[in-house]
């Protein structure tokens, strides 16, 4: 990358040092196409993040709002900045910085230049051949619709590092529900809705079911009827062979412990005899995620108690 040697460069310090490529009608090496512009602030649209970068075959002259990135001077320009282009735009990176910057979601809220330089991008020549080929098809439709496509670029990168879905997964939802910005904030303290309280009962029931079919049990997940003022949501585990409902005072019991714990999740086990377990979850959609739910079926699966209670297991 072209790095300047000051952080806001100005036409007279570039007259002065390179008075030169001033008279050649050059345009100062850091506004010098192609060239990748970053906005210092992030930009969200809703609950959805858009990619860092936007690319431009030509010369731009850019303000302070924004960190340039000059693939100039290479002798390969077009290329690398393209490849540039596909890795910016992923939420992979964006997940990096989240969780690396010294300043984006810490004090300020924006990138410095020195964040993207410290980005873990591999060299392009440590790729495959077949790699290369579909970051640059990546890149160049991208350029060509003039829309950033993520979600390909998620999975462009995530086979370069050998990210699993669930990985994916998990880079998603920390950012929708911790990026700095208002909309992240207020997305992460709603109350979940229905469609997003049902996605979570859906996994835990999808993880936890075929594990506990070894145990001759049938797992059946139930969101717990309860009043819409209550701070938390209960979710019912039960294994019952009689498919009754399962003991109110396990929904009590939960709502209770949760109470006196403050804490954002409880686990209430009923016993072998109710073959239930109560788990209450604090209703704010950032404990719903689709990567909590996994979090939780691995609590579950590691608590000896409830797996004594849902397999029916007697001491």
């Amino acid at each position: 990358f072209a790095r300047a040697k000051v952080r806001f460069p100005t036409f007279k310090t570039w007259r002065e040092k390179h008075s030169d490529e001033v008279h050649a009608g050059l345009a100062p090496r850091m506004f010098r196409g192609p060239l990748l512009i970053v906005r210092k602030v992030p930009k969200i649209d809703g609950e959805v993040s858009r990619g860092l970068a936007t690319w431009t075959s030509q010369d731009v002259v850019y303000s302070q709002s924004f960190l340039g990135l000059s693939a100039a001077w290479h002798p390969n320009a077009n290329a690398v900045s393209r490849y540039l282009f596909v890795w910016l735009n992923s939420s992979v990176l964006r997940h990096y910085l989240l969780m690396c910057s010294a300043d984006w979601g810490v004090e300020r809220g924006t990138l410095l230049v020195d964040d993207l330089r410290s980005l873990p991008v591999p060299h392009p020549e440590s790729l495959s051949e077949a790699q290369r080929a579909a970051f640059d098809e990546c890149a160049a439709e991208m350029i060509a619709t003039d829309h950033v496509d993520v979600e390909r670029c998620d999975g462009l990168v995530a086979e370069v590092f050998g990210l699993s879905g669930a990985d994916l997964e998990c880079v998603r939802d920390t950012l929708a529900m911790s990026e700095p910005g208002r909309d992240s904030a207020r997305a992460a303290q709603e109350a979940p809705p229905a469609v997003v309280v049902e996605a979570f009962r859906a996994r835990l029931e999808e993880i936890l079911a075929p594990l506990l079919k070894y145990s001759g049990r049938t797992l059946r997940v139930r969101i717990a009827e309860q009043e819409a003022v209550s701070p938390w949501r209960v979710l019912l585990f039960c294994t019952r062979g009689d498919g009754g409902a399962p003991p109110r005072e396990l929904v009590d019991g939960a709502l209770a412990l949760a109470t006196r714990e403050g804490a954002s999740r409880v686990v209430f086990v009923g016993g072998v005899r109710t073959a239930t377990v109560a788990v209450g979850v604090f209703r704010q959609q950032r404990y719903w995620t689709l990567t909590q739910a996994r979090s939780l079926a691995l609590h579950l699966l590691g608590d000896v108690a409830v797996m004594d209670t849902l397999r029916g297991a007697t001491k």
